[in-house]
């Protein structure tokens, strides 16, 4: 093979006659490439009786990554610090967020710190206790302890309704100087000495012992239970002021004596209308204009609202997400279905591709049977991220399709079978496998990450894009010869009996149109070509390689760039647990109302010192202070609010003059602190006569979101780090600074890695280094334009949009390799020229592709979930640039910077042509005027034959000759008078 320019076709050439040689055995045994798929789908699909065990929780912020620092941080803290959750519970000292349920109650109009609420309130907090799930699992036996025997309370202020002592001054946020409220009480309005005056907000939280694995178990079975039955609980408690009402519960109580023309019923249905994921804001502005506006007085109705939420609320609403979603899927199959028969119908009766093109929607659907069922079979992991896949899969394997049906109507039509299923399948061997290959690995990169969902995701879809690359070239390929059988035996589509090519006298019109065959040939001696793919020919291409129209592609994409660039410094990272619950869930109202009311004060985050210290020492004491101080200057800290032990202790040291400045002095005086403050034993790991490690809290505000979480977190970690003591600071939720970091960090790792993967097999697949430069090229300019358009839709980098970073480097690849390889390969001699012969062969065949990916997931933009319908949006995103660049930006920037045109062929000019029709010839008379060695003669375009296929001959002009077919006839060609390239 001779080659103009450096060629590197190392694996194009074996794969291609590979491929022609499966093409031939396909078209000799298509009914076995038929039977073996499915019946290997139907014994694998016994796999999903396993989805149930393999299922396991998506969402990442309840785990810290293993290796991570806060899992070392974590760990450390459970060595010293270890929770007694059965003898004493102390909130400030978790470590992680542990087994609770919540409820939020909400007052839009009245102090819910009134004598006539507290019966009520007490009520409500019996219905939870009350809960229970058969004779072992229930409330009591389940809460977490104080006291060894007594459940801990879910708000400071029920103990004191309960004693009768809550006529005492409520001080806020800390209460008798020992027990902090800002989680129990919100919407605060505070009198002298700050003390409550009214609280539109309480929350109750009930905490439940971890102590065994059964333990665990038996928690998520209550908690469950308590999400499933809580509201009928409720309803049936017929309490006054608090009535249940879908995801919130509110009452209007109106006085006998209120003589109102608008109707209670009126005002009820106009409540209900106004429950929505914003009802209180609203509810405050416009219900209390309704209500004056009726002529009834505000201090005649109580209006409360009750949200509930638990630990694993979100874990479930993502898998009753996941169940909804399925449905989807049918409709994404009919759909695409629909799709690929309208793109493929002809108007003719036996040409026409429906079958093929149902059969090719079947074929992937074959393989996402095969390949979820082998892998939970296998107990391969299962997140709800993965339930995107099968929607990925059907518009890639559609897009295999169409490639192989654009390639089967350019063979020529009076070929044998097996002739044109080698042909299609050396022509589409290369697109199919290039592309197919490098979402793959794409995949396979991406399971790399930290996070579990995005493994799960890309091990199901890699894997499922294996089975459909199979299936594509066996089952779909022995659909597609059957097809072809009938195309040459003149058989009618639909009901396979031989129809006439000629009109008939005597026939009606209706008959002329749906029982004749007719000519359906160019030429060229091939399928007369879709006007679509007409237009790309003679009309797009044109357009495209004009001088200005490429100057205005070039200035369009300097403009994509531009915008792109900038929108990745907008890009903001992060997990934000608000957005994934459904907009209308019982969740979103409750993740409103916490912000709303409890945002003000932030978690307790806790100061470890990690190591033995001479605490006794003053210098060291002078340090610890140094540092706490720093700490408390912080703009996210309240400095009111810190609980430090050893202030305490040499406060009270002072007050009794006890002396601490000597290790004796200051091990042997603990016992004095621990009497007055019990809590403090649980913040000192004394062993013997030694401090192994103690902790301080400083308590966090004004953190609201995920950016302020990230931001406390790296500047409270940032001044730990700066102490000249070691220690370090910590709560759970600074899992969100982790996780985004892991995120950055797996983001940049998969390029790098992706990035060259696809180079390799890119210099593997396409003969020339520059086109495989420019497949590269693309792949980082779509990747580029995908994340900055990303800010613009306020979609932030999380693990959700990580999948579509992944999926990004794979489908990236599709569009530009496949015009890249056909420009490259074609064998016409200007630049402008080859493009064009690319857009006209696969112009048409990525607008299906790009097309069928898009109605493959369009009917997750309905659906409810975040996680849904942010794949949806990226997943269009990546479609979208992946034409663009494929059908505009690529195009031109070849004919600006060329890859050489691939000379694999020698060119040989017609001196003579015999115009006498080919069958009238003998085959002795075609051997003697054609010596060709073996070559498939409808392979040959006329005009050009590669050496190896000619051989010289004792006939007078020996040097070589050639045959080619068009239109039936029979060309010779001398090669002495015209010498071939060398």
């Amino acid at each position: 093979m001779k080659m103009n320019g450096c060629n590197t076709d190392c694996l194009e050439k074996p794969l291609s006659r590979g491929f022609g040689s499966l093409g031939r055995l396909i078209a000799r045994y298509p009914w076995w490439f038929i039977v073996v798929p499915v019946v290997l789908s139907i014994g694998s699909g016994v796999g999903f009786c396993f989805l149930e065990q393999r299922q396991i929780m998506m969402f990442e912020n309840e785990f810290p990554s293993p290796g991570s620092l806060l899992k070392r941080e974590g760990d450390f803290i459970r060595t010293h610090f270890p929770m007694n959750n059965t003898e004493h519970l102390s909130t400030r000292q978790l470590y992680n967020e542990g087994s609770f349920a919540s409820i939020i109650i909400v007052s839009l109009s009245q102090n819910l710190l009134n004598k006539s609420k507290y019966e009520e309130l007490q009520r409500l907090d019996a219905a939870v206790r009350s809960l229970s799930l058969g004779s072992e699992i229930h409330f009591q036996s389940l809460c977490a302890l104080i006291n060894g025997s007594t459940c801990f309370s879910a708000n400071p202020l029920l103990d004191l309704i309960q004693n009768g002592t809550i006529r005492t001054n409520i001080t806020y946020p800390m209460f008798q100087n020992r027990v902090f409220l800002g989680k129990y009480i919100g919407g605060v309005t505070l009198g002298p000495d700050n003390t409550v005056l009214r609280a539109q907000a309480l929350r109750f939280v009930y905490y439940l012992r971890e102590d065994t694995e059964q333990q665990l178990v038996n928690n998520t079975k209550w908690l469950n239970n308590f999400i499933a039955s809580f509201p009928q609980h409720l309803q049936m408690l017929q309490l006054k002021s608090v009535q249940v009402k879908k995801s919130c519960f509110f009452l209007v109580q109106f006085p006998p004596q209120c003589l109102s023309p608008v109707s209670p019923a009126l005002i009820e249905h106009f409540l209900q209308k106004l429950v929505g994921p914003h009802a209180d804001i609203f509810c405050k502005k416009f219900f209390v204009f309704f209500l004056r506006w009726a002529g009834l007085q505000e201090q005649y109705y109580l209006f409360i609202f009750v949200y509930y939420y638990t630990s694993v609320s979100l874990q479930k609403q993502l898998e009753e997400d996941a169940k909804r979603a399925m449905p989807f899927f049918s409709v994404t199959f009919i759909v695409t279905i629909l799709f690929s028969v309208l793109s493929c119908v002809r108007c003719h009766n036996v040409r026409n591709k429906i079958w093929v093109a149902l059969f090719g929607v079947i074929s992937p659907g074959l393989a996402i049977l095969t390949s979820f069922g082998l892998l939970l079979m296998c107990g391969a992991p299962f997140a709800i991220t993965a339930v995107n896949a099968p929607f990925l899969i059907l518009g890639a394997g559609v897009d295999n399709m169409f490639i192989i049906i654009s390639c089967w109507q350019q063979t020529k039509m009076r070929a044998t079978l097996e002739e044109r299923m080698a042909e299609t399948y050396q022509e589409a061997a290369v697109s199919i496998t290039i592309t197919t290959l490098t979402d793959v690995l794409a995949f396979y990169i991406g399971i790399m990450t930290h996070f579990p969902s995005v493994q799960s995701f890309c091990i199901y879809a890699g894997t499922a894009l294996v089975f459909c690359y199979v299936y594509c070239i066996t089952f779909f390929g022995a659909v597609l010869a059957l097809n072809g059988k009938l195309e040459n035996d003149n058989r009618h589509w639909f009901i396979c009996v031989k129809v006439n090519d000629t009109e008939e006298s005597g026939q009606n019109t209706m008959y002329q149109m749906c029982c004749l065959g007719g000519s359906f040939e160019t030429s060229e001696g091939i399928e007369i070509e879709h006007p679509v793919t007409v237009f790309f020919h003679k009309y797009y291409g044109v357009f495209l390689t004009n001088q200005w129209t490429k100057l205005l592609t070039v200035v369009v994409y300097l403009g994509y760039l531009a915008i792109s660039i900038y929108g990745c410094f907008k890009l903001q990272g992060g997990v934000d647990i608000q957005k994934f619950p459904n907009d209308n869930s019982y969740l979103s109202q409750y993740y409103t109302n916490e912000a709303l009311y409890f945002a003000g004060y932030g978690p307790r985050v806790m100061v470890v010192v990690t190591s033995e210290i001479a605490y006794w020492e003053p210098q060291t004491s002078k340090e610890i202070e140094s540092c706490m101080q720093k700490l408390e200057n912080n703009s996210y800290v309240d400095k009111k609010f810190t609980e430090s032990w050893l202030r305490t202790y040499e406060h009270m040291s002072k007050a009794l003059n006890v002396s601490i400045i000597t290790k004796d002095g200051f091990m042997n005086n603990l016992d004095i602190i621990f009497a007055y403050f019990a809590e403090f034993k649980q913040d000192i790991d004394k062993e013997g006569n030694k401090i192994k490690a103690s902790r301080f809290f400083v308590q966090t505000i004004n953190v609201v979101g995920a950016i302020d979480e990230r931001n406390m977190a790296t500047q409270l970690r940032g001044i730990a780090a700066s102490c000249n003591i070691p220690l370090f600071v910590y709560h759970p939720i600074f899992i969100c600074l982790d996780r985004y970091a892991l995120i950055i960090q797996s983001a940049v790792q998969n390029m790098i890695v992706a990035f060259v993967v696809m180079l390799v097999v890119s210099l593997l697949f396409i003969p020339n280094p520059l086109c495989s430069l420019w497949v590269t090229f693309a792949i980082a300019s779509i990747i580029v334009g995908v994340a900055g358009f990303m800010a613009f839709w306020r979609v932030n980098l999380d693990s959700i949009s990580l999948i579509t970073l992944v999926i990004c480097i794979g489908f990236s690849v599709d569009f530009s390799s496949h015009i890249a390889y056909a420009c490259f390969s074609s064998k016409k001699e200007k630049t402008e020229e080859r493009v064009i012969d690319a857009l006209h062969v696969l112009g048409y065949p990525i607008v299906q592709g790009a097309l069928s990916t898009i109605l493959g997931v369009v009917a997750l933009s309905v659906a409810e979930s975040y996680i849904f319908k942010t794949f949806f949006k990226l997943t269009c995103l990546v479609i979208a640039f992946g034409v663009l660049h494929g059908l505009v930006f690529i195009p031109v920037f070849l004919t600006i910077i060329a890859c050489p045109r691939w000379s694999h062929v020698s060119k040989v000019k017609p001196l003579k042509i015999s115009h006498q029709p080919a069958n009238i010839m003998t085959e002795l008379e075609r051997q003697r005027e054609n010596p060709i060695r073996s070559v498939q003669k409808d392979n040959l375009s006329g005009y050009s034959c590669s050496m190896p296929d000619v051989l010289s001959t004792s006939i007078p002009f020996t040097t070589c000759y050639y045959m080619g077919w068009k239109a039936g006839v029979f060309s010779i060609f001398h090669s002495e008078k015209f010498p071939q390239e060398k």
